[in-house]
């Protein structure tokens, strides 16, 4: 499979991002560097799987978990986490979307769970 031309660009109202599924990947160039990154991991999936555009709610989630728990590693999410307990600010020191941590947070296995709770048994703002 060849490499996708990536084009930046200005997309019609509401969409971020997409892909023909075979030679073009095109994003939004008025998003903010986080929401751009996360813009061209999920195109990316979708360009992988030979997506063309649009794709029912199912495939889009999947592929919403894929890049939430591909660019938040378990090790920075907790590092980010012992600053402060607010997912913005965790957001912030991730560069990713807050709605990116929340999905990440959603999608722990138990094992992850309880490694990030025994992270953040010492941080700061913890009891």
């Amino acid at each position: 499979m060849n490499e996708p031309r990536i084009i930046y660009d200005h997309l019609e109202p509401g969409l971020l991002g997409q892909t023909d599924g075979q030679r073009y990947i095109w994003i939004d160039r008025r998003q903010s560097a986080a929401s751009m990154r996360e813009t061209l991991d999920h195109e990316l999936a979708h360009f992988l799987h030979g997506d063309a555009g649009h794709q029912a709610p199912k495939v889009e989630a999947r592929i919403e978990a894929a890049v939430a728990q591909g660019i938040i590693h378990l090790e920075d999410l907790a590092w980010a986490a012992a600053w402060s307990e607010h997912v913005c600010v965790v957001a912030e020191e991730l560069a990713v979307r807050p709605q990116t941590v929340e999905l990440r947070l959603q999608l722990l296995t138990d094992e992850e769970r309880d490694r990030l709770a025994e992270r953040l048994a010492e941080a700061h703002w913890a009891d």
